[in-house]
Formats: C-alpha cells, structure tokens, sequence
C-alpha cells in the first residue's frame, strides 16, 4: 500500500529524514505529504509509533480523476471498502479541496458518504455505524481526488504527556521538527529559558534517549478487525527495545514558578 504522511509547511525535509532513519529512504513530498510506497500494516503500526514530525499516517486507497459527482461517486465507489471497513464500522467523509471544480465541501462529503456506504450495504446489507470509526478523506487537488484513510484518529502531536493547559502552546510534531533543525544532539548541553509548559526539552530528551512519541497512546487502526493485532504488538516491542538510558544536561526554565510546575508534571508523564 501506499502511505502519505501530512507534514507543515517547511517541515517535510524533516519528516523525509526521519523515515530514512526509519528505514523508509524512497519517500517523495507532494503537496505537503510526503508519500512512502510499498508499505503494509506493521509499517502503518511503526510509522504511527515513531514519527515525530508528521502528523498523521494515511493510506492511500485510490486517486482519480474527478471533474462531475459522477465521477466522484464511481471514483470512491470503485474502492473496496470491505477490505478495511467492518460491518459495524462508522465512517466519517473529510474533504480537502484546491483549485478544483468541486469545491462544495458539503455536497462532496456527501456523495462520498454515500458511495462507501452502497459499497458497505451490497457487501453486509444494513449498517448500523456503532462500532470503530474509519475517517476517510477526500482530498482534490486539480480536479484529481486522493481517496486517504486515516489510521492515527486523533493527530500525532497528541503524545499523551501534555494534559495540563498553558497559554501559547507549541505542537509537538513542530518542537520535535526544530530540534532536528538546529545543530543540537544529546552529547550538548540543552536549555529553553522560556520553556512555557516544557514542549521543547521534553522532545529534546524523548529524542535523547530514543523514546517512541507514539509509545503512551492508541491509535484509530487498532480498532480495526482488518489490522492484525500483531502489527502494534510488533511496533510496541520495538519501541521497548530501542530505547536507551544516558546521562543528559536539559535545561528548562521560564518567569513563571506556575509554567514550571506544569512542565515537572508533563516531564513526568512523558517519562
């Protein structure tokens, strides 16, 4: 399968690097994803565990052209949706649309609903959509849409470590994404004097002592009967393995005793 990792702007070099220290050199940046082929689940289940600066793993499951809602429909309906969707599955249509004749986001959300759900009924009969939820995107880009399935849920900036609120946030995927811009590397001294509620040295050291970003939360393909459960089995060990133990000299500090407090306490979480 094909799979295409959403990166901010600027950063997809950096998420490129990062897949070739994963093992993934052959990868290519197409309208800020970058795109990796020849994949399979256990690589969905790796690549959701050990990113650190993309934002979500999508399979890509069919790309056409798509100038009328005819051609929308058939597009997204030539897909075999009971390959990954189960009969009590709930899917939830996003649509992206640039410079496309189909710019309605509303009408293009529901004829893509409907085109998944003739293929689902003609497959299972009656759907009921209380099990798992699958979110699928639509995303055309002149007037060719990519049919994405998106197997993270909840984006990969969520580590699980920041729970407590502070003004100003700064994601996680783009703390990790300037720590591997800037010359540091774990046998150098560290500090963020204004460490707010400690996003950047706690990245510093996740990074440091190889932690797995994805190690403390789930993921949306792990609630899918067509995903063998040996797939995040697999990642999660070899989250465990890599894993190293050094002496390190990261610094945070910030004007307010409140902002640091939180950040102890996220620093904690994140182990």
């Amino acid at each position: 399968m094909k799979l295409l990792i959403p990166a901010a702007a600027g950063v997809e070099a950096v998420v490129k690097r990062q897949l070739t220290l994963l093992g993934y050199p052959d990868t290519r940046a197409i309208n800020g994803r970058v795109a990796v082929d020849g994949c399979d689940w256990l690589d969905v289940a790796r690549l959701n565990m050990f990113l650190r600066s993309g934002e979500r793993v999508l399979v890509r499951l069919a790309e056409f052209n798509a100038t009328t809602f005819d051609e929308l429909f058939d597009g997204v309906r030539s897909v075999e949706w009971g390959d990954y969707v189960d009969a009590n599955g709930r899917v939830v249509v996003i649509t992206k649309t640039v410079n496309s004749r189909l710019f309605a986001h509303h009408s293009v959300q529901s004829v893509g609903k409907k085109a998944v759900v003739s293929v689902l009924q003609q497959k299972y009969g009656s759907l009921n959509e209380c099990g798992s939820e699958y979110r699928v995107e639509l995303d055309i880009t002149g007037d060719v849409c990519s049919v994405n399935l998106d197997t993270t849920g909840v984006g990969l900036h969520k580590r699980g470590y920041r729970t407590e609120p502070y003004s100003a946030p700064l994601k996680e995927t783009t703390a990790a994404a300037l720590i591997d811009l800037s010359v540091w590397n774990p046998d150098k001294a560290f500090a963020d004097l204004f460490c707010g509620s400690g996003t950047l040295p706690i990245e510093a050291a996740l990074k440091a002592l190889k932690i797995a970003p994805g190690l403390n939360r789930s993921f949306a393909y792990q609630q899918w009967a067509a995903v063998p459960q040996s797939a995040y089995k697999l990642a999660l060990q070899e989250a465990m393995d890599v894993r190293v133990d050094r002496p390190l000299s990261i610094i945070g500090g910030d004007v307010n005793p409140q902002a640091v407090k939180i950040a102890n306490f996220h620093a904690e979480k994140a182990g």
